[in-house]
């Protein structure tokens, strides 16, 4: 059997431990008043650490705040900056209450930070960018390429006319012919101006049908010997795909010749 080692201090004396488990060491913290010293590595005795979940019950959180508690130099605890809801304590959480000028969340820690209309002043947007104003007057801004709003150029790129002027030497339906081509599909046809000139030596009633058997949109009344130009800013409407038609009540002494133009468009 080994001898027990026994430990001195350095007056040369035994160090003694207690007789109950599990055996601290014995330090005299006066003379003959031995205590017993714990120096297991706990939680309890590291300094300056703060347990939070021991603190609060839970792991902090949004809705598990740390409170701190703020005093001034008399040792009075100081007004709350939250004071309704936690009195004498200092609500240090980082939300939208207290931050001036921020945006209010969405919803529970999502921040909107989006840039929309919403939120920028004096600034207004269409379906896909911001709108536009004149530099000096502040006029809004409506003029796009030019092809719905520039009237002149719609009527450029829509415009329709026939190719040529339209020789008709028989009168009534066996002298009928198509104004045009067929209107195309989606596309409405408006004649806005026909022009009469009739070569015959009677008079003449120059008759523009929207269809073979169709409905009538226009009567030109034409003496012998002469042209006539008619012109409407709505004109007369032909729907998609009908196929206008036109025809003369008299051809004596020579034919009629009729030309037109006007627009073909999508309705919208």
């Amino acid at each position: 059997m080994s001898a027990v080692q026994k430990p001195y201090g350095s007056q040369n004396q035994e160090l003694a431990q207690s007789a109950v488990a599990p055996y601290p060491l014995l330090v005299n913290v006066a003379p003959g008043v031995p205590l017993a010293v714990d120096v297991t590595d706990r939680w309890a005795r590291l300094l300056g650490q703060v347990d939070i979940a021991r603190a609060n019950g839970a792991a902090m959180a949004a809705a598990n705040p740390l409170i701190a508690g703020i005093y001034d130099a008399a040792g009075n605890r100081m007004p709350a900056m939250d004071a309704v809801a936690r009195p004498g304590f200092v609500d240090v959480i980082d939300r939208a209450a207290r931050l001036l000028g921020t945006v209010s969340p969405v919803a529970a820690s999502t921040w909107d930070v989006s840039d929309r209309a919403a939120r920028l002043l004096g600034i207004t947007y269409g379906n896909l960018a911001q709108l536009q104003q004149k530099a000096a007057t502040f006029e809004l801004l409506t003029e796009d390429t030019g092809y719905n709003t520039n009237p002149e150029r719609y009527l450029q790129i829509w415009h329709w006319n026939t190719a040529a002027e339209i020789p008709i030497v028989a009168a009534g339906a066996p002298g009928q012919l198509n104004l045009g081509a067929a209107v195309a599909a989606g596309r409405t046809r408006r004649i806005r101006e026909v022009t009469v000139r009739h070569a015959g030596s009677a008079n003449t009633v120059v008759t523009i049908y929207d269809a073979n058997g169709g409905n009538i949109l226009l009567t030109i009344d034409c003496p012998a010997q002469t042209t006539r130009t008619w012109s409407s800013q709505d004109g007369r409407a032909v729907a998609a795909t009908l196929q206008p038609v036109i025809r003369t009540s008299d051809v004596t002494g020579g034919s009629t010749f009729v030309s037109a133009a006007g627009v073909e468009a999508a309705p919208t």
